[in-house]
């Protein structure tokens, strides 16, 4: 497989970012506390006003995001023909990953600087988004900077 090792690190971050969103969705729903190492205030941070975007909590767009990308690439692994024939999908996969990084950067900022607290989880959701765009960065068709 060309990109085969890019495609299982991307699906290997897909699970574990939707894992993550699981897990807080989870906690929110039976109101267990967070357990955040390093002094974190997770509680703080994902029962925040900043923890719904247009009324949809964080923890569903997450889900969703890491399910769409896992179910495309481990599609795109088995059946590379797909990326061959279906180029806007592609696309459609790779703007995905843009605007979700995108969201997890401004929600980043928004624990550092309108929060001042931070969530692990959040932080370990943030971190897997960027390694999916790193990854589908070094194997897009399209030049960038890599």
């Amino acid at each position: 497989m060309f990109n085969s090792p890019y495609y299982v690190l991307i699906i290997l971050s897909s699970v574990v970012g939707f894992l993550i969103s699981v897990t807080i969705h989870f906690k929110k729903r039976t109101k267990k506390p967070f357990a955040c190492p390093l002094k974190f205030r997770c509680d703080t941070v994902v029962h925040s006003d900043y923890s719904r975007l247009f009324g949809i909590p964080l923890e569903y767009l997450g889900m969703a995001y890491y399910f769409i990308v896992f179910a495309s690439y481990f599609s795109f692994l088995l059946f590379p023909q797909i990326v061959q024939a279906d180029k806007n999908f592609v696309y459609s996969i790779g703007l995905l990953t843009i605007v979700a990084f995108i969201i997890s950067i401004y929600l980043t900022f928004v624990q550092a600087f309108l929060l001042k607290q931070w969530c692990s989880l959040c932080l370990a959701s943030a971190a897997m988004c960027s390694i999916i765009l790193l990854s589908v960065l070094k194997i897009s068709p399209i030049p960038f900077l890599f």
